[in-house]
């Protein structure tokens, strides 16, 4: 067995391992959004988004497939194994570039809330220096979750600028229009971000004020690639209070080129023994 393929495997494991007892969730990440990769990164994820994720944390991500047509498939399981949630987006950066185009589909069964989310997000890319976009959600909730409305709409923006090829600025608006003015069930927060990005190495750090609930809410992550077809991350979340502190990592391979991929990302809450797994795929068209 060659090291690389060994590391792989070792790394694979360690990933995929969790005990996943129960306990309660984050209430300042919302983890059936995340997608394998960001949830890897604790979902410091603003200037980084260019899968799923893209469409909660910042849709000027959308347009970071510049003339290539992406399928991104995602399931969580979410402290537990009966508790769950599958994602599946498409992102179209080839037909209309530089303008373009995704749709997401997210369903969440869980013990505390069931719902649908269905996204169509819009960005333009100039010259991959700036970008810009925004997603309009519409949300369908089930009987149990924490709201009374059966139907829900919120509308996120979302900007990243390119400052030379090492360092770039991102900033969002999550749920900046929505149907109802209170946290529940669409907190409204205001986010931004800065990441260091270097050969194989991509380190990013995020400020996020939850403005519903009066918080703010600090991450970190860090991506780094020791072989072309294998990328590792870890990350970490606290609020503001210091109550809710959470690390991650995860791992993204690319078996057969970077025409298909595998990723698999794991997040523990400190102080708890609540976890989640996650795991996803990607294609390119």
């Amino acid at each position: 067995m060659s090291r690389d393929r060994a590391i792989k495997i070792l790394v694979f494991l360690l990933t995929a391992w969790s005990p996943l007892a129960g306990h309660a969730q984050p209430l300042y990440l919302d983890l059936t959004e995340q997608s394998p990769r960001s949830l890897g990164a604790a979902g410091s994820y603003i200037t980084f988004a260019d899968d799923q994720s893209a469409f909660t944390a910042n849709p000027a991500g959308i347009s970071r497939h510049s003339e290539y047509r992406k399928i991104f498939l995602g399931q969580h399981f979410v402290d537990g194994w009966k508790d769950w949630a599958l994602q599946a987006a498409v992102i179209d950066g080839k037909t209309e570039d530089p303008l373009h185009w995704g749709f997401s589909f997210n369903t969440v069964h869980t013990n505390l809330e069931r719902k649908d989310r269905y996204s169509l997000g819009l960005s333009f890319n100039w010259r991959n220096l700036f970008l810009i976009g925004f997603t309009n959600d519409l949300f369908n909730f089930g009987n149990k979750t924490l709201t009374n409305d059966e139907w829900s709409y919120g509308m996120n923006f979302g900007t990243l600028i390119f400052l030379g090829d090492y360092v770039s600025i991102g900033a969002a608006i999550i749920h900046g229009v929505k149907m109802r003015d209170d946290a529940n069930p669409l907190p409204r927060s205001y986010n931004a971000g800065l990441s260091l990005n270097l050969l194989k190495l991509r380190m990013g750090a995020e400020v996020d004020r939850d403005q519903d609930r009066k918080k703010f809410i600090y991450r970190g992550s860090f991506e780094y690639q020791p072989m072309e077809s294998t990328t590792l991350r870890a990350g970490y979340h606290q609020d503001q209070s210091g109550h809710e502190k959470i690390y991650s990592f995860g791992i993204s391979l690319q078996p057969v080129g970077d025409r298909f991929g595998l990723d698999l990302g794991y997040l523990d809450q400190l102080e708890s023994n609540f976890e989640t797994f996650s795991v996803g795929m990607s294609l390119r068209l």
